[in-house]
């Protein structure tokens, strides 16, 4: 008998290759997150989409950050592995030492997403990704 661990691992696996195959599109816009000693760059993106877009954030700071969202968290959100020091993802967000990029194929409903650092001293520091179906350009910042 398969175990439940086991087809939630296949599953897991085929979302992740599907990911993967979508992000090697051409026509996948990516969104660029400049993560600063207190504060993120974009504030705000818009983004008219329906299919997957790739999220690339990079701590250019000197301090750690820990960045929570929903976006991060979405299923339908899968992150890039690297090879070297990979940052921390968990249940709420990634965590982000200086220097450090994350990657994030995502292919999520249209809404409004917001980003925040949670470390104490770090109150100022958000961001917001909204993504909209409607017809427009593929990426407006």
């Amino acid at each position: 008998m398969i175990s439940r661990q086991h087809w939630l691992g296949v599953a897991m696996a085929g979302l992740g290759c599907w990911l993967l195959t979508e992000a090697c599109q051409p026509d996948v816009p990516h969104i660029y997150m400049s993560v600063q000693d207190y504060r993120i760059v974009p504030r705000r993106v818009h983004i008219h989409r329906t299919g997957p877009f790739k999220l690339i954030m990079t701590n250019e700071g000197r301090e750690p950050h820990y960045i929570v969202s929903t976006l991060l968290t979405h299923p339908n959100t899968a992150m890039e592995q690297s090879s070297g020091n990979s940052p921390q993802v968990d249940k709420r967000g990634v965590r982000l030492l200086p220097g450090q990029r994350a990657a994030f194929l995502v292919h999520v409903p249209p809404g409004l997403y917001r980003f925040r650092c949670v470390i104490p001293g770090h109150r100022g520091m958000w961001s917001m990704v909204l993504v909209d179906t409607r017809e427009g350009p593929s990426a407006k910042r």
